[in-house]
């Protein structure tokens, strides 16, 4: 990855947290791990657990690829973070020539359901 794509990532990764910061969402950039990523940003619900963001800004999208990493590193964020378990996987895409807030959410279905009952919606 060059270097000018590294920083147009992380660039968006500041602007998705500031933009869900914004509205009140107590969003935090996570720091870069390794080979146990834990995504790239996160956030605590209020019934407990957390939702673990992996976060792209690239020209062609590969959402099942953005989704396998989003629920590894959810995965690996429980195991470093137990107590903020459990952790829900969710991709952040941004879309070309479009606001941040413009970005789409991907997660499985299956994964959401769950993020809806831990949230009190179900």
């Amino acid at each position: 990855m060059s270097a000018a794509n590294k920083a147009k990532g992380s660039r968006f990764e500041s602007e998705v947290c500031d933009a869900l910061q914004s509205r009140g969402v107590r969003a935090k950039r996570l720091p870069r791990t390794g080979a146990k990523d834990i995504g790239d940003a996160a956030f605590p619900l209020t019934n407990g657990g957390s939702v673990v963001l992996e976060i792209k800004n690239r020209k062609s999208i590969n959402l099942s690829g953005y989704i396998e990493e989003a629920l590894v590193e959810s995965a690996n964020y429980e195991n470093k973070y137990p107590a903020e378990y459990p952790a829900f996987g969710a991709a952040v895409v941004k879309r070309r020539q479009k606001n941040v807030l413009d970005s789409y959410v991907v997660m499985p279905l299956d994964e959401f359901i769950e993020l809806l009952k831990k949230a009190g919606a179900v």
